[in-house]
């Protein structure tokens, strides 16, 4: 459907606008900055609690965890914008088919998944590139992180969710203490237990764990208007709900296929150096990530509910707003990460000198391209909400497409 910007039900001004955007990015940055915390807790604690070798196998089993936000950013937030437009036309009823339908789908796909990972756990290795002389932990790691897809898939689901209802701090608070408690549990598992990398993944499965059981009694007991109905027309719902989740489904297939290519390409050209400076982008990525999801992946979410009010002027005075704050933000990271490079090193205790050596010529041109990514997922989003899905999923691709290339041609730079 083309959106006809003289057909304008509303004209909200810039102030309202504003205000109401940040009520919903504040808890969206802070619900990143949780997922992100995760992957700090697996990789810096573990880090300086065993050493950078251990770092670089949290790193190798990232894919699984990628595969994981394919699953629920394809199927949760495809059928949360459309659960948002239809709340915005008033059909909770159709909304609640969205919910129905996108919550079955996820389940369905990570009992898959997970069943994929244990028939073909053997092959993990070889494939995400992992050197030969950490295979041995790199299998134990994995062995264990396999049982936190499905839950891991349910839980981020249901947060694409709460938002729309009214409930972003919920969705926040379920995100963050997921993820601070798998910080104290790594602490706990590793140095107290004595575990190695098994007992990071451990951590992230537990907590996992206890946070969806409270999201449970949450919605049992509380009041989230968030209901699960009979479903009927269920293969189109799917389609719908495949077809809006997919633009942004693309980017995380595209982190899923590029971090599988560049550990693999690292560890053939520089071996085990290779993989721990790659380990460290990763985590310069879940940095800017905090970004990405608090500022764009909000601005998809607020746009759908204004597309459903038939506010068109405001989806597109909005979208200028969060293009400028995402450049300026990805901008001061990039030239943050260049000037301290060995300091963020030093973060996930990494100081060989020969590792250091190859970040200093790396990074520079690595950081380059976030930027222009942000702009690239600004209009991925604007085009998804206004049924534009082609073009939306043509950016999502070639926003991988374009990445692998770049670190590609600055391993040899």
């Amino acid at each position: 459907m083309e959106a006809d910007y003289n057909d304008i039900k509303y004209k909200r001004t810039g102030f309202v606008l504003n205000k109401k955007y940040m009520h919903f990015m504040i808890p969206a940055m802070l619900s990143a900055v949780g997922i992100s915390l995760s992957e700090f807790a697996d990789s810096m604690i573990v880090s300086h609690l065993l050493s950078s070798d251990a770092f670089a196998i949290i790193n190798l089993g990232t894919p699984v965890v990628f595969a994981v936000s394919l699953i629920y950013t394809v199927s949760g937030l495809g059928g949360s914008l459309l659960f948002a437009e239809c709340l915005g036309r008033k059909d909770k009823k159709k909304a609640d088919q969205y919910f129905t339908a996108s919550t079955v789908l996820s389940l369905i796909l990570g009992i898959l998944l997970f069943a994929l990972l244990t028939v073909f756990h053997s092959a993990l290795g070889g494939l995400f590139g992992c050197p030969e002389e950490l295979m041995t932990q790199f299998d134990a790691y994995t062995r264990v992180l396999r049982f936190f897809v499905p839950v891991g898939v349910l839980l981020m689901h249901v947060t694409y969710f709460l938002p729309i209802v009214g409930k972003p701090f919920l969705s926040m608070g379920l995100v963050v203490s997921a993820n601070v408690l798998n910080l104290i549990l790594d602490v706990v598992l590793i140095r107290d237990f004595g575990m190695g990398c098994e007992g990071a993944a451990l951590a992230t499965l537990v907590s996992y764990i206890i946070v969806f059981i409270v999201m449970l009694f949450i919605r049992r007991f509380g009041k989230i208007s968030l209901t699960l109905c009979e479903l009927q027309k269920t293969q189109q719902s799917v389609k719908e709900i495949v077809t809006k989740g997919l633009p942004s489904g693309s980017v995380q297939a595209g982190y899923l296929a590029t971090t599988i290519f560049c550990n693999y390409f690292m560890n053939q050209a520089f071996g085990l150096n290779g993989v721990v400076v790659m380990s460290l982008f990763a985590q310069l990525d879940s940095v800017i990530s905090i970004a990405l999801t608090g500022i764009v992946d909000n601005n998809a979410s607020f746009a759908a509910m204004l597309k459903g009010e038939g506010d068109y002027y405001g989806i597109r005075s909005l979208s200028k707003r969060v293009t400028v704050m995402i450049v300026l933000v990805c901008s001061v990271l990039s030239i943050v990460f260049s000037a301290f490079s060995h300091g963020v090193a030093a973060v996930f205790n990494i100081h060989d000198p020969a590792v250091l050596e190859l970040i200093d010529q790396l990074m520079p041109v690595y950081v380059l391209y976030y930027p222009l990514r942000g702009v690239l997922l600004v209009l991925r989003d604007i085009y998804n909400t206004l049924d534009r899905s082609m073009y939306a999923t043509v950016l999502g691709v070639l926003d991988k497409v374009v990445s692998i290339p770049v670190v590609g041609g600055a391993l040899y730079l």
